[in-house]
């Protein structure tokens, strides 16, 4: 892309959903050296970009630091969700197909996503704990990754045959039927993730659109949910706190109101709905465009992603 944009005039805007030099150097099975030729790749992709979008401020700080990318250059863009298909409304295929699999009693809690620091591991350890203590709770992970093999060996060790169960990938139009089918949702990340990374995770402004209770590790990117009451947080590695906060956010009945699941969906409809982040796109491209075409006002190629 650096050098399709040098070759052709053409202005090279980048986002970064999360941190790529972490994903390269997890990679193993890659020669050392081939990691260190692609991490300078990336290095130059970066400092050749005239704008980059980060989703959230430790990607952004890591990026300026990491990259050399000057900061009037990188714009805060979350992520967000499609809210005509992630709402209130209405029922999908898998919901009807998925109710089949699932014990008619059991409390059951969920993840969607890649299985990779995912905290699926903290969620079964936790369920497991639950169950020693007689509350009958299941977990249900949808998504599949590196991670994925180690996570069913763990559930395994737990005894969790009966009440973990692992979906692999499901097709995107489902999801809002399985979200439904789970009395809270969870986005338990390890420590260190959301450290290095903060979170604008997709799958959290899904669940909050179907109403769905969130739990979620503590950390940057998070806040918002228990600021507005919206869901809990929790230090993901205490196992003890997470069974706790998974128990009172399931049989609460103050967290499944409909009155609560309709301010759930309101708040993503209103900051985080694809519409809404277009626009906000258009408006810095537009920014962008102008800025460069101001020095010499000859017009520039229109940035593109």
């Amino acid at each position: 892309a650096p050098l399709f944009s040098a070759l052709f005039r053409v202005t090279l805007v980048t986002k970064f959903a999360g941190l790529p030099f972490r994903h390269v150097m997890r990679k193993a099975w890659i020669p050392l050296p081939i990691r260190w030729l692609m991490l300078s790749f990336l290095r130059w992709h970066a400092r050749a970009s005239k704008l980059m979008f980060v989703v959230t401020e430790p990607v952004g700080r890591s990026v300026q630091t990491r990259y050399g990318v000057p900061p009037e250059r990188i714009v805060h863009l979350t992520n967000g969700t499609n809210t005509r298909l992630f709402n209130l409304d209405g029922r999908s295929e898998f919901e009807d197909r998925f109710a089949r699999q699932l014990h008619p009693t059991r409390r059951y809690v969920g993840y969607a996503g890649a299985l990779w620091w995912s905290g699926v591991d903290f969620l079964i350890e936790a369920i497991a704990r639950l169950r020693r203590e007689g509350h009958d709770y299941g977990l249900v992970v949808a998504g599949e990754g590196e991670d994925y093999d180690r996570l069913r060996r763990l559930a395994k060790a737990q005894g969790a045959d009966d009440w973990c169960l692992f979906l692999g990938m499901v097709p995107y139009g489902q999801l809002p039927g399985l979200y439904r089918r789970c009395l809270a949702l969870t986005a338990v990340f390890p420590r260190q993730y959301m450290r290095d990374f903060g979170s604008s995770s997709l799958k959290v402004y899904q669940y909050l659109a179907c109403g769905r209770p969130v739990i979620a590790a503590r950390g940057s990117g998070h806040q918002f949910l228990e600021e507005r009451g919206l869901g809990r947080l929790v230090e993901s590695e205490n196992i003890k706190e997470l069974a706790e906060v998974i128990r009172s956010v399931s049989e609460d009945p103050s967290w499944h109101s409909e009155s609560i699941e309709r301010r759930r969906f309101e708040y993503v409809n209103t900051h985080f709905s694809y519409d809404l982040l277009a626009e906000r796109l258009m408006v810095e491209l537009d920014r962008l465009w102008h800025r460069l075409e101001a020095p010499t006002g000859v017009a520039a190629a229109r940035p593109s992603a």
